[in-house]
């Protein structure tokens, strides 16, 4: 069994802490306790925010990337050994703070009972998710598109042709 495989499928237990805003949760977070958080494309600043409290896991009620923008966030956690499970859904956020989980692999158990199932992110999966999406690249597609749709109006419509004093008319006649 891989080292990944293994972090993935240990079981890891500690109060919660819940927070729509990762950055204003890890300043109440401390080490050891599993940050509870409701954010798409999570982005590095509050990755960063939260591998410096200290969580054993992160769980997220929505995808943690979404391919809709590069989130460099999950690579950050994933590399800091922080199991990451995402799209757990919006039940996650009413689990009352302090309350006492478990995270095994991609479900959340409260009293022996699983209350949440998502997936747990791995290296792979964002390697793929990050690929695959195009974020970086529509704001500048269309940032050129603006810039040559000027351009042509300029050249085609704003401009003026030189008047030359030789009439053409009749000498084209068919």
């Amino acid at each position: 069994m891989s080292e990944t495989l293994s972090k993935e499928s240990s079981a890891r237990s500690g109060r919660i802490r819940i927070d729509d805003r990762p950055k204003h949760l890890a300043t109440r977070l401390e080490r050891g306790e599993i940050a509870v958080i409701n954010v798409a494309d999570l982005d590095r600043e509050s990755a960063a925010a939260l591998v410096a409290a200290g969580p054993v896991a992160v769980l997220n009620a929505q995808p943690s990337l979404t391919g809709r923008a590069a989130a460099l966030g999950p690579r950050l956690i994933l590399e800091a050994g922080i199991v990451l499970v995402d799209d757990l859904g919006q039940d996650i956020m009413s689990l009352r703070e302090g309350q006492e989980v478990t995270v095994t692999g991609s479900k959340v158990l409260v009293d022996g009972s699983v209350i949440a199932t998502g997936s747990v992110v791995s290296p792979d999966d964002l390697d793929v998710d990050v690929a695959d999406s195009s974020a970086l690249s529509p704001p500048l597609t269309l940032r050129l598109r603006t810039i040559w749709a000027k351009m042509a109006r300029r050249c085609c419509v704003e401009s003026t042709f030189p008047s030359y004093p030789t009439s053409v008319s009749g000498r084209f006649s068919s």
